[in-house]
């Protein structure tokens, strides 16, 4: 709906909203506390929306909105999983509409090494350069864990991948393409999210799996281990 102009106010004192600072970039681990802000210009001041992957979050109460002055920011207390994704700022005012986007990534805590010793530990991999709002190649916002292999019992190996152009996504283990009637493969591609499911384990499923995305720009992957409680008990010996 387009802004009504003040009866006596003169176009020529508006100015369309300008971004003195965008957004950035930002990677934290699960249950830090992350702010995404910018600072923004504009006459009269620009009516603010938030948005997550596409989706309207001014009034979500799991973030927290800020504004003081033409300071603009959304908190997150508590990041998790979830809240991995890509966030934009739209300001609109009656001279024009402008936003800034930036990418969340939330990575995992350090979790230990099936079968290591108990110093051992994964720390997340580096976070990847600013991404560009445009086309992007594919880099993993989630990435796969390690888990103890548990004969006969559930186990789910789940990633998050983002790209522009939506990546295609490949499951290996030990390297090779993975055929397995057992397993069930799923990717949503608007949300990212991949997942491989192991109903019930055995021995043969022991091994690393490996989830590769690819685009026209680029390919990325990300691999755990199923590790078998025997071999966890003869290395931690």
């Amino acid at each position: 709906m387009p802004f009504k102009r003040p009866l006596g106010e003169r176009a020529v004192n508006q100015s369309a909203p300008t971004f003195i600072r965008p957004l950035q970039d930002r990677r934290v681990i699960v249950g830090q506390s992350v702010t995404l802000e910018c600072q923004i210009d504009g006459y009269p001041d620009p009516v603010i929306k938030w948005l997550k992957d596409g989706q309207n979050v001014t009034q979500c109460p799991d973030y927290e909105m800020i504004q003081e002055g033409k300071k603009h920011a959304l908190v997150i207390k508590c990041a998790q999983g979830a809240d991995a994704g890509r966030f934009t700022i739209q300001a609109m005012n009656a001279a024009g509409i402008k936003q800034s986007t930036c990418m969340l990534i939330v990575g995992p805590a350090p979790t230990p090494i099936p079968g290591g010793s108990g110093s051992m530990s994964v720390a997340p991999s580096p976070g990847p350069p600013q991404t560009p709002v445009g086309p992007s190649a594919p880099f993993f916002i989630k990435e796969l864990r390690h888990q103890p292999h548990k004969q006969g019992e559930k186990a789910v190996l789940e990633a998050r991948v983002v790209g522009v152009p939506i990546p295609q996504v490949e499951w290996l283990k030990d390297g090779k393409s993975l055929n397995n009637y057992r397993l069930n493969v799923e990717y949503d591609p608007q949300t990212g999210i991949c997942a491989l499911t192991i109903p019930q384990m055995f021995n043969e499923d022991i091994g690393e799996y490996t989830i590769k995305a690819v685009n026209n720009l680029g390919t990325a992957q990300t691999s755990a281990q199923l590790v078998s409680s025997k071999e966890k008990k003869v290395q931690g010996a």
